[in-house]
């Protein structure tokens, strides 16, 4: 049975499928030529064996509809921009230099360019979508775009800081171009564009290539020099975690290896962390044959730069780094952008949800209602749930906090109770108690 991908329905050259756990894109008629052109002349087999597009293939498939299928790798955890840190669209925007370079060098180059198309995959970034690659004669000139989702973007990154960036990521479309355009912000961002712009109208007028493939390469150098501005507020909690997982002797090592024991003793095979900071725990959950997949989420986008930069570094021998898929989230935003892009709830939900240290700031000093995250944790997983209950609310050591009189152990257990089953309680510290649920409404 075929299962059309609901994003991919104004595609001139084909549409994107799904059969038997596989994905394929078929071809009209009026592209065929075109498709196999790009195979024939070796770009598809180049791009292949660079790891810059999912691996893809003619198809041995025959759809009355298609005269041409294609089959592409499965790329099994997708990201969207306001979800990437700085680092990750910053790696996404070199790919789609790199990217544009070689087609012109076989005479194609990209119609568009927005982020969508950019898909992560073993920490690195895959352009998706070879419908956007026409003949270098064609319009297209998705440079704009380049410039207008990612150079502005990373260039505003590193001038504003880390709590403005937190609100700009999930308006990435909207917010960010608004204001770099039209209201002339810190970069006087429609000076630069009118400045590119010009640029590129010159180069469209000699139809030279090569002037392109400069623009290119002095994009890039601009790009690579681009670096964050200041630091976020929890980028440094989890420092000392980093070197060696398996020598740290300490409460966190002690606490995580109670919850990688949970996790095995379950066997479950996919993991949601909320809060991750730098991926300690899911650093730990990987070396577990049994999961398969762990999203790493924090709403600090500085921690989880951290932590995309370490798995892609060649220091990272600790851990399976494949399983691990870090992403900006805040969970008390949880915006979504476009309807008809996949909900973050359709793309992450797991076989367990585990929220540490996390519901007391969310609670107490975001003032979010408990049993609204106890929905979302609902609708995030598909059985269990490991949350930890702080009964010293914000305290970090030193003279205790004031804690309002309704925020006890109890009151937090009727809560949870709501949409969970409680299996396991255990105090781990002074100020840390972890509860292990499982879902009620389970058929």
């Amino acid at each position: 049975m075929i299962e059309y991908e609901r994003t991919s329905m104004i595609d001139e050259i084909g549409r994107v499928f799904y059969c038997e756990g596989e994905v394929y894109r078929g071809i009209y008629q009026n592209a065929v030529e075109h498709v196999r052109g790009m195979f024939a002349c070796g770009l598809i087999e180049e791009l292949n064996s660079e790891g810059l597009i999912p691996h893809t293939q003619i198809a041995q498939l025959e759809i009355q509809k298609f005269p041409l299928v294609l089959h592409h790798e499965r790329i099994r955890d997708s990201s969207y921009i306001q979800e990437w840190s700085f680092s990750m669209i910053q790696d996404a925007a070199v790919l789609l230099l790199d990217l544009e370079g070689r087609l012109l060098r076989y005479g194609y180059h990209l119609k568009d360019c927005h982020p969508y198309n950019v898909m992560f995959q073993r920490g690195k970034p895959l352009y998706v979508d070879i419908g956007s690659f026409i003949r270098f004669k064609e319009a297209g000139w998705a440079i704009r775009e380049f410039y207008a989702y990612y150079d502005q973007i990373l260039k505003l990154f590193s001038y504003v800081p880390a709590i403005a960036r937190e609100r700009l990521l999930s308006r990435s479309h909207i917010g960010v171009r608004y204001n770099l355009y039209y209201l002339n912000g810190v970069m006087h961002g429609d000076v630069e564009f009118k400045r590119i712009d010009d640029r590129i109208n010159e180069i469209r007028e000699i139809n030279d290539f090569n002037e392109l493939l400069k623009l290119m390469q002095d994009e890039e150098k601009t790009i690579k020099n681009y670096h964050i501005a200041g630091h976020s507020a929890w980028e440094d909690y989890q420092d000392g975690f980093i070197d060696d997982i398996a020598d740290i002797d300490c409460d966190d090592n002690a606490r995580f290896q109670k919850i990688v024991q949970i996790c095995d003793d379950l066997n479950v095979s996919s993991v949601l962390e909320l809060a991750a900071n730098q991926g300690f725990l899911g650093r730990m959950l990987s070396r577990l044959p049994g999961i398969h997949k762990i999203h790493a989420t924090d709403y600090d986008e500085g921690a989880v730069d951290k932590l995309y930069n370490y798995l892609k570094s060649g220091d990272c021998k600790d851990c399976d780094k494949e399983k691990i898929h870090p992403m900006v989230y805040d969970v008390a935003t949880d915006f979504q952008m476009d309807i008809s892009l996949k909900s973050f709830a359709e793309r992450t939900c797991s076989d367990i949800v585990i929220a540490c240290a996390l519901m007391h700031h969310l609670i107490l000093s975001q003032h979010i209602n408990i049993d609204a995250l106890f929905d979302k944790f609902s609708r995030l997983s598909k059985k269990y749930l490991i949350v930890e209950f702080m009964p010293l609310g914000l305290w970090g050591g030193g003279e205790l906090p004031e804690i309002p009189v309704w925020y006890t152990e109890s009151w937090f257990v009727r809560h949870m109770e709501r949409r969970f089953s409680i299996l396991k309680r255990e105090r781990l510290s002074k100020n840390r108690v972890m509860f292990l649920g499982e879902k009620n409404d389970l058929q």
